[in-house]
């Protein structure tokens, strides 16, 4: 890079996205010149390339030399293309330059580069996994001709579709890097505080001589066994081994009760003894509901903590005598069998046996375990109707267990980040809550802000209407409630901007502000998209997040990841500020729909990260239907409260209807807008329910010496709206990522 260049691109006031834009024109576009034809047969090239791309990255951001800043970071902060992509980018426009050219392009020699031909072949393959849920295209390996008709005859479309690739992977990243961003902060200030105990990636127990893990049904890999384990679950319905191995809560082995199915899931993965007693024993049983169901939670209502786990008293059953333990895929390791005593070459024999795999749901443990239980079992026999040596036999089963030959399975190591969604997950579904103590209570300012998070527009009979109201009956406080939206203020009301999420985090630890209040959009939640509705001029919004992937599918358009992406940040922002107030001793409040009677349908109450937080004392989940409260439909909700033990009184009190309306709100009206438009707003005797709750509540925190700087009366000043308006504002808003 130029001396003068870094004047340029470090300067603050020039904007990031400018700077980047500059950096692709004048420095990334001379660096990759000629990069359509690059083939990089070894990893140290490919190292290489990787690290020297990542540094201009790094330097762009300013970033230490001795600060530790993964790939995922920089990238996420960038909204850049990896290396990778870049690589992918340019070789998907080569192909459409040589179609323009094509009566001057040798063909035949173009044709017999096997390797770059194969990395087009991906590349084609990368692209329709981002295009699939939001093109008509098929998928290249069975219908290429619609892709070479576009490349051939419709150039500009066809960039076009190639950057809405790359785009749509820059998106899904940044979103993965938010959800294990939220995930993490969470669990470290729980864990910091001694609230929970969260275990370590190395307490899953490792298997012996197995370096990765994926799935062969889907072609994916993954970092570590609980992300495989979980991608197989949830993708294919295929449950742990130790769901196997009860049928009620006392483990069956050490005899003692542990109350509830998660405990006693947790139990046998971290006993070795016992899980290996079970599985010597005959049958295996019907497996009962796991972590977070319907059945587990109420049996852990029931419990409540009360006793730990305790052992029974009385003659337990013998102990089994050893036996092989079968941990490996049986239907599998038989085909295997079939396969190798066909009459084919060694080489036939492995391609056979890849293709096969390629076709079962298989994870990468279990055609490890089976490949390495197959040559053990192997007899002499064997090996002759094989019409093989054991030295053929083992050399393909090493062959067949190298990561590099399969291509799914390859990764560069710069790519591979520490955690991944279902390790987040993972861990805050074993972390350890039981010992868990409500903070002490500690003592706020006579001065006590109020945030309102997503409040919408002023009126009457909104929260602050009623929380006013109630304050002027207690004169020893001053309250001052804070209407945060992006409809009232572009800049500090936009919480999908990192700097305003950080300066409202910072002030709930600071304990200027006591209490929360936040209904995250639920546009992207909604069971109102799983009613398809056809206008005059489009097709109703589509469902774009399910119970397996929460957090976002993995295809969309556009539009709808850029929905999940603002939709993820506020959610976690809002799990975030009730996390800090739980700790300094504040309340909160955080609203959404109530869990759907369609299992497959998202919901936030079912995801491992509120699962967690009601495990912890001072939260409660309260479910209700507003239609009683003034809602023009039921619209069944949830209220996650912390530290608001009158709420349901108060909700039960403020009810103005005996009967739900009948009504649905779904579709568009008259108007064009969407009829769920309106449901957005809370009806007043909710806002006046959670008003009451909230000064119940705050009455009853000391008041201590709190010093608060007179520059953050300055900046809440404007966010005390007092004016009332009649614009309800757009369903999507959003979001600082998508403009600045």
């Amino acid at each position: 890079m130029p001396r003068s260049m870094p004047v340029l691109y470090h300067d603050p006031n020039i904007p990031l996205l400018k700077r980047t834009q500059l950096f692709n024109t004048l420095i990334l576009s001379k660096m990759l010149y000629g990069c359509e034809s690059w083939v990089l047969r070894d990893r140290r090239s490919k190292e290489f390339l990787h690290a020297a791309i990542m540094k201009l990255y790094r330097r762009i951001l300013r970033c230490p030399h001795d600060e530790h800043c993964t790939d995922e970071w920089v990238l996420s902060k960038l909204h850049m293309p990896s290396p990778t992509e870049l690589l992918r980018q340019a070789r998907l426009r080569y192909i459409g330059t040589l179609h323009a050219c094509s009566h001057v392009v040798t063909w035949d020699l173009l044709n017999q580069d096997s390797e770059w031909c194969a990395l087009i072949q991906d590349d084609l393959a990368w692209m329709w996994k981002q295009l699939s849920n939001s093109s008509h295209l098929p998928q290249p390996n069975q219908g290429l001709a619609a892709w070479s008709y576009l490349w051939q005859y419709h150039r500009n479309y066809w960039k076009g579709l190639i950057k809405r690739a790359v785009q749509h992977a820059v998106f899904q990243r940044h979103n993965g890097w938010v959800v294990k961003q939220g995930h993490q902060t969470v669990l470290d200030i729980l864990q910091k505080h001694g609230h929970v105990v969260v275990p370590p990636e190395t307490s899953r127990r490792p298997v012996p001589c197995m370096q990765a893990y994926g799935c062969f049904a889907c072609g994916v890999s993954f970092r570590s066994k609980g992300g495989e384990g979980a991608h197989m679950f949830r993708r294919h319905g295929l449950l742990s081994s130790i769901r196997y191995l009860f049928d009620h809560t006392r483990c069956e082995a050490c005899m003692k009760e542990c109350y509830t199915y998660g405990k006693l899931h947790n139990h046998l993965r971290h006993s070795h003894q016992c899980r290996i007693t079970l599985q010597r024993r005959l049958p295996e049983l019907q497996p009962q509901e796991g972590h977070g169901s319907v059945v587990d939670r109420a049996l852990d209502r029931q419990h409540d903590g009360l006793l730990p786990p305790m052992a029974s008293h009385g003659p337990s059953l013998p102990v089994p005598l050893p036996r092989d333990i079968q941990d490996f895929d049986t239907e599998f390791y038989g085909e295997c069998a079939e396969i190798l005593l066909s009459d084919r070459s060694v080489t036939a024999k492995n391609a056979a046996v890849r293709t096969m795999a390629c076709t079962k749901t298989l994870s990468w443990t279990q055609f490890s375990l089976t490949l390495d239980r197959f040559k053990t079992h192997v007899q002499h026999a064997d090996l002759e109707a094989f019409h093989m040596s054991m030295s053929d036999l083992d050399e393909m089963f090493d062959d067949l267990l190298k990561v590099d030959t399969w291509p799914w399975m390859k990764h560069d190591q710069a790519d591979l980040q520490e955690f991944s969604c279902a390790d987040m997950e993972w861990q805050c579904d074993n972390a350890d809550a039981s010992n868990a103590v409500a903070p002490r209570p500690q003592g706020f300012g006579v001065h006590r802000f109020i945030l309102h998070a997503f409040s919408g527009r002023r009126r009457q009979g909104d929260f602050q209407f009623y929380l006013d109201a109630i304050a002027e009956n207690h004169p020893g406080i001053i309250l001052h409630t804070l209407s945060v939206d992006i409809v009232l203020d572009s800049c500090w009301g936009d919480i999908s901007d990192e700097k305003v999420r950080q300066f409202w985090v910072s002030a709930a630890w600071n304990r200027w502000v006591i209490r929360f209040l936040g209904g995250p959009p639920c546009e992207t939640w909604s069971r109102a998209r799983e009613h398809h509705i056809q206008t005059n001029s489009r097709c109703g919004p589509r469902v774009i997040r399910t119970s397996k992937q929460p957090w976002g599918l993995d295809s969309l358009s556009l539009k709808e990841i850029r929905q999940i992406l603002v939709g993820n940040q506020l959610m976690h922002f809002c799990i975030t500020m009730m996390t800090v107030l739980y700790i300094t001793g504040g309340c909160g409040a955080l609203e959404h729909p109530a869990r759907p009677p369609n299992e497959k349908s998202a919901s936030i109450w079912n995801t491992p990260l509120i699962n967690l937080l009601l495990q912890l004392p001072g939260f409660h989940l309260w479910e209700f239907a507003q239609g009683l409260l003034g809602a023009i439909t039921a619209k069944p909700t949830m209220l996650l409260s912390l530290n608001l033990p009158s709420l349901g009184q108060q909700i039960c009190a403020w009810r103005v209807v005996d009967n739900l309306p009948k009504g649905a709100s779904i579709g568009q009206g008259s108007d064009g807008k969407f009829r769920t438009f309106v449901l957005k707003e809370y009806p007043p005797a909710l806002c006046g329910a959670i008003a009451t709750s909230f000064m119940q509540t705050l009455c009853t925190v000391p008041v201590s010496a709190v010093q608060i700087p007179c520059e953050f009366f300055v900046r809440c000043s404007t966010m005390e709206c007092k004016e009332y308006s009649e614009e309800l504002g757009p369903d999507f808003a959003g979001g600082a990522f998508l403009g600045k």
